[in-house]
């Protein structure tokens, strides 16, 4: 395996960071522009909490948050014959959000409590949701906010000390 790969867990750390900040904000905060901020922040929190599990599982090891990889005769194989950046980009496939609580209790042992398995499991629902279908008639809000302080603050707490407080993007003032 290429080297490169042993640290790529620290660049997804920081674009899951990015991805909460927008998160944060969007749910939030209120334009009265844009009235799909509630839906976005729902996406860019699903997305943020599936880039953290990912960096713990490549913290492990690179591989891990793949469920297929690319066979040794792959055409993007490099030259020494390792597999490298561009074979995973173009012949793997990674773990599906669904399945990450599990494959980070297999490869860590941190176990996540039932509520917390169930907010994962609710949240992962309302994203696909809003995402393949429509936006929700009631009020997301809470569903965010605890989801974001119920279930990323507490994983990103464990694994690295980051606090999802200090995560919002709101540089730009607010009128």
């Amino acid at each position: 395996m290429d080297q490169n790969l042993k640290t790529i867990y620290e660049h997804m750390i920081k674009l899951g960071c990015g991805s909460l900040m927008h998160a944060n904000f969007l749910g939030h905060f209120y334009d009265m522009v844009n009235e799909y901020w509630n839906e976005l922040a729902v996406l860019q929190a699903a997305h943020a909490c599936e880039i953290f599990m990912k960096a713990r599982l490549a913290q492990e090891h690179p591989l891990l948050i793949f469920e297929k990889i690319p066979k040794s005769t792959s055409r993007h194989v490099d030259s020494t014959g390792l597999l490298n950046f561009e074979s995973l980009l173009q012949d793997g496939r990674t773990i599906d959000y669904s399945d990450l609580p599990e494959k980070v209790w297999a490869a860590t042992g941190l176990n996540f409590t039932d509520g917390q398995l169930t907010l994962y499991k609710e949240f992962g629902y309302l994203r696909n949701k809003i995402q393949h279908f429509a936006s929700p008639s009631e009020d997301i809000k809470p569903l965010i906010t605890n989801y974001i302080y119920g279930f990323i603050d507490p994983f990103i707490n464990s694994q690295w000390g980051l606090f999802a407080v200090d995560f919002c993007d709101d540089t730009e003032p607010y009128e």
